[in-house]
């Protein structure tokens, strides 16, 4: 029988997303710390990694310059406008041994319909792996809870500017995200 250490595959989650300033974070920050006074064994996410999934790219078992370098051409001169998230419902969902507990927002505004869209479509256009049939939900993880359970279902409303956004490549089980690449949006003259 070999002895030789198991060689363990690292697994990376690319995708494009949205990050909030730090008046925001801190807004989300409130409603987390919330969620722990209330029951302690909630396992906070690092805030420095909240953020709005416009689109998830997949998993991959590594990711070289090539496919984010195809990524970053499709993308290229992609005009969009600035929006505005409005956070006002707070959801539990995912897996059921260790829910998601997420700001969500019950009204997606058109133009966050519209980047979703157009990234779709330009990755679509470029043959790259788009999870196009999933619905855009945009939401902001903000802890993991042990077992499902009740959470309320409306909060404060917490208002996100979006003005730009970011190819993410996230190592499964790590504590940071890796920015490749950021594109800004457009603010309107």
């Amino acid at each position: 029988m070999c002895n030789q250490p198991a060689h363990r595959r690292e697994w990376h989650n690319l995708f494009f997303a949205a990050f909030p300033d730090e008046l925001t974070r801190g807004k989300f920050q409130t409603v987390a710390d919330s969620l722990q006074v209330n029951d302690p064994s909630i396992r906070l996410i690092a805030a420095q990694r909240w953020h709005v999934t416009l689109r998830f790219l997949g998993r991959h078992a590594s990711i070289s310059p090539e496919p984010a370098d195809t990524l970053c051409r499709a993308l290229q001169g992609i005009d969009a406008d600035v929006f505005e998230l409005v956070f006002d419902d707070l959801r539990s969902f995912g897996h059921s041994a260790q829910p998601a507990l997420a700001l969500c927002c019950s009204t997606i505004p058109p133009r966050a319909t519209a980047l979703w869209t157009e990234l779709g479509v330009r990755l679509d256009a470029a043959g790259l792996t788009n999870r196009a049939s999933l619905p855009f939900d945009p939401h902001v993880t903000l802890a993991r809870a042990k077992s499902a359970q009740a959470t309320p279902s409306r909060i404060e409303p917490i208002r996100m500017r979006i003005d730009a956004f970011s190819l993410i490549d996230s190592l499964i089980g790590g504590e940071s995200y890796r920015h490749i690449a950021r594109w800004p949006l457009d603010a309107g003259v």
